[in-house]
């Protein structure tokens, strides 16, 4: 059985799909800090982009906005627009909304562009009007102005869409237009302490959801029966599922992964698999994964599952301010050789906040120095394709004295 842990009093009323304001000082804290990175990229306003899904960037109106996009659906989108000076603007793209978001937005000024009135053209065509108007309504449309978008770090992900470049082009047809794409990520990647309370309250929803999916688990049971378990626990501690990005859960099969989370295939004796789970909530992000085999594991799974914690104690050990993302990736490559493993998760494992991915990446590239009050994701994972394979998953806060687990569910291999 997965440690049990019990977190009910945390749990909120959610209402009819609202989100809880953001502290006024949070909001001015993060206000501050954006304007602070503006000034250092030398730009007097930003134009943010923000799609509705997370390779899009919906991360941009949640953090700084207290804005999640309606469903999100296909053409649900977000503009965001800070001046150095005076009130930003939230422009939406469904007037039905635009009240219930000045409810819990911290933005005073919300405004809809109507692109569900277009007669004919692209989407985005009225938006560069709109955002330039906003420009010269500030008397800012001669000056360098900052473009936001991307998500799940910047540049490594960005996933925007040539017509919202060429919305920027538009809009800023008088000024200069200066890339300003992992500003979000450059100012949140050292946690704050209500950034750190939030990641502890999430990881600890999406522990108990895991635990309900695996406590369902045995042989004949459904893919699907552990979702379902998982959702209805997660969702009743106040778990924010607005598609499955936000509160997903993956089983992949000894044999690797698969193009879809879940099925309806049914655990048969014999399997090793790992359980990959995330949780969203009051715009943060968790990500854990836990191994699980159905009957008495073989010689050859309890091998990978010990050789994956040794690699993953040895990652621990060297979780410390000043070591590198590189550095990380090379210690998990090492000991996987050391242990006779040829297969290993692509990453070492990455930073965990406002995205379940999101910078620094533990990866051979990632030259980024890891710092107090960073969030991390370890990540060693181990595979004999076809016959097992684990991938075990938590998350830390560093610091000096040593990493601090916030993910409190049992790491021990599941055995059904």
């Amino acid at each position: 059985m997965a440690a049990p842990i019990s977190i009910s009093e945390l749990a909120t009323a959610t209402g009819a799909g609202t989100i809880e304001r953001l502290p006024d000082e949070v909001a001015q804290e993060r206000m501050a800090r954006c304007r602070g990175a503006m000034g250092d990229l030398g730009v007097e306003a930003l134009l943010v982009y923000s799609a509705g899904n997370e390779v899009g960037g919906y991360e941009w109106a949640r953090y700084f906005a207290n804005y999640v996009d309606v469903a999100p659906l296909w053409a649900s989108e977000t503009w965001l627009a800070i001046p150095m000076e005076g009130e930003p603007t939230l422009f939406i793209n469904w007037h039905m909304v635009v009240e219930r978001a000045k409810k819990f937005t911290a933005f005073a000024d919300v405004r809809c562009i109507d692109i569900w009135s277009q007669p004919e053209g692209e989407r985005h065509d009225l938006v560069g009007p709109v955002l330039r108007a906003w420009l010269e309504e500030r008397d800012l449309a001669e000056k360098r102005i900052g473009f936001g978008h991307g998500g799940r770090g910047g540049r490594w992900m960005p996933y925007t869409p040539k017509s919202v470049y060429d919305v920027m082009a538009i809009a800023t047809e008088r000024g200069t237009l200066v890339d300003a794409s992992t500003l979000l990520w450059d100012i949140t990647r050292i946690k704050t302490d209500f950034d750190i309370a939030g990641l502890r309250r999430v990881a600890e929803v999406n522990c108990e959801g895991l635990a309900a999916a695996l406590d369902v688990l045995r042989e004949g049971a459904s893919e699907a029966d552990l979702l379902a378990a998982k959702i209805r626990r997660a969702a009743s501690l106040g778990a924010e599922i607005a598609d499955p990005e936000h509160c997903q859960l993956a089983v992949i099969h000894a044999f690797g992964p698969r193009p879809f989370y879940v099925t309806n295939y049914r655990f048969q004796r014999g399997d090793m698999f790992v359980v990959d789970s995330g949780a969203s909530l009051g715009g943060y992000e968790s990500d854990i994964a836990r191994n699980a085999v159905i009957g008495a594991p073989t010689d050859g799974q309890r091998r990978t599952y010990d050789a994956c914690m040794e690699v993953a104690r040895t990652l621990e050990e060297a979780l410390r301010p000043g070591v590198t993302a590189r550095e990380l990736w090379e210690i998990k490559e090492r000991e996987a050789r050391r242990l006779g493993f040829d297969h290993t998760a692509a990453l070492a494992g990455h930073g965990v906040g406002i995205s379940k991915n999101e910078s620094p990446f533990l990866a051979p590239w990632d030259e980024t120095v890891l710092e107090e009050n960073m969030v991390v994701n370890l990540e060693p994972g181990l595979f004999v394709p076809g016959e097992s394979c684990f991938n075990y998953e938590e998350t830390y806060v560093v610091r000096a004295a040593g990493p601090e687990r916030i993910t409190p569910l049992s790491s021990e291999l599941f055995v059904a």
